[in-house]
């Protein structure tokens, strides 16, 4: 405790910035290559990046449905891996 009655121990590490990593944003840096095909598959060729935006969450959402329960219980080890530690800074990015 410091003079202020104020414990003095740091807090646990978490995700990137303060933030605690979920399975789903662990699907999502893990899965992005596949993702982003999904989008591609919604997208139309005449739209523009910012478009794709739009087919992004639902994207995301059929990707956790496709994922196998193993697939799920690695992301759930992988996000809750990133909470216990800083996560690599190429997620810290994301």
């Amino acid at each position: 405790m410091n003079n202020n009655g104020k414990d003095t121990q740091k807090a646990p590490a978490r995700g990137a910035k303060g933030k605690s990593v979920s399975i789903r944003q662990a699907v999502r840096i893990v899965y992005k290559k596949e993702i982003a095909a999904l989008v591609a598959e919604e997208v139309k060729e005449d739209e523009d990046t910012g478009a794709r935006l739009k087919y992004f969450a639902s994207a995301l959402t059929k990707m956790m449905g496709l994922l196998s329960e193993e697939e799920k219980m690695a992301a759930k080890e992988k996000a809750d891996q990133w909470n216990n530690e800083r996560p690599p800074r190429e997620v810290q990015r994301e």
